[in-house]
């Protein structure tokens, strides 16, 4: 409690107490010895003092008038308080209407254009930049110039993949932001957990996640066993249960496959590999390490010979 309002309290308590206690009156004083008493003699000490006055009944009118400054100071103190958080509320309601305003117009300014280019992304976000502006039937040189206008104003972002020969390097995609899907009038998806994964391995996981949801999978990424081992990605289909390990090295193979195989979970187990050495690593070490019977339940693939690679390559050379 606040000391001034606990000073004010005790004050009034008190202030209550002392006039109940003496019956309503302020004081009460005790009769002097007079000369002329009966009683007195020559000897007895008399009084010079004045004479106090006789008892005073104290009426409600003028106790109201005693207690008024006191809860003068109660008002004041509340009504301060009062002001206070309401103040508060109100900046804190402000800010809000403030806030809302502020993305409202940043919506509002983007041009139509702008507002295709975005929702092209967020329904193709493995289209290259070359193939959305293709589709949307807009010239490189505006093409380039919304992708720039988009990213600097924090719309979407751009990450990175390499499919190796199948495109001659590295392919540049975009996504968007919380920005970008709030400009759309859309609820940004939860964010996915990077697991302790390199990007490449991120990026791998969410392209099949994405296609295999296409293709009317029920997917989970960072799928967790009963033996508390955590699978790439599962994904489900009429009662079948496949796994996926992304393998970009051969580092941790054989831990993996083991683990997932472990029990009957999992009715087929892929192990997808960056490139043809990293295939022939993990076929040798699981070769070795595994029994026949999880070998029936194992397939050992290459990333691209996902049949929806193709479809992403076909997409970035157009």
């Amino acid at each position: 409690m606040d000391m001034n309002v606990l000073g004010l309290s005790i004050g009034l308590i008190i202030s209550i107490s002392i006039m109940w206690a003496t019956g309503h009156y302020l004081w009460n004083p005790q009769p002097t010895p007079s000369k002329n008493s009966e009683n007195s003699n020559e000897n007895d000490v008399m009084d010079t003092t004045t004479p106090a006055p006789a008892s005073k009944w104290v009426s409600d009118e003028e106790v109201a008038a005693h207690m008024e400054p006191v809860f003068i100071q109660y008002a004041k103190y509340f009504a301060k308080e009062k002001n206070a958080e309401e103040n508060k509320i109100h900046a804190a309601s402000q800010k809000r209407s403030t806030s809302n305003q502020n993305e409202n117009k940043e919506a509002s300014v983007l041009k139509d254009e702008q507002i295709l280019f975005l929702t092209s992304i967020k329904e193709e976000p493995f289209w290259s930049a070359t193939k959305h502006q293709d589709m949307l039937g807009l010239s490189s040189y505006m093409g380039n110039k919304i992708k720039s206008e988009l990213k600097d104003a924090g719309y979407i972002k751009q990450y990175t993949m390499n499919f190796g020969k199948l495109t001659g390097g590295t392919v540049v995609f975009y996504e968007l932001t919380s920005k970008g899907y709030k400009s759309l009038g859309i609820k940004p998806p939860a964010t996915i957990k990077k697991w302790n994964c390199s990007s490449e391995h991120f990026c791998w996981q969410r392209v099949i996640a994405y296609y295999s949801k296409k293709n009317g999978y029920n997917v989970k990424m960072e799928y967790e066993l009963p033996n508390e081992k955590r699978v790439d990605l599962v994904i489900k289909k009429k009662g079948w249960t496949t796994g996926i390990e992304v393998e970009i090295s051969a580092k941790n193979v054989i831990q993996n496959a083991m683990k997932d195989l472990e029990d009957n979970t999992l009715d087929k187990l892929l192990v997808a590999c960056r490139n043809q050495k990293t295939k022939q690593l993990v076929e040798q070490k699981l070769e070795e390490a595994l029994t026949e019977h999880q070998k029936k339940r194992l397939q050992v693939m290459l990333l691209s010979e996902f049949h929806f690679v193709k479809d992403i390559v076909s997409k970035t050379k157009a």
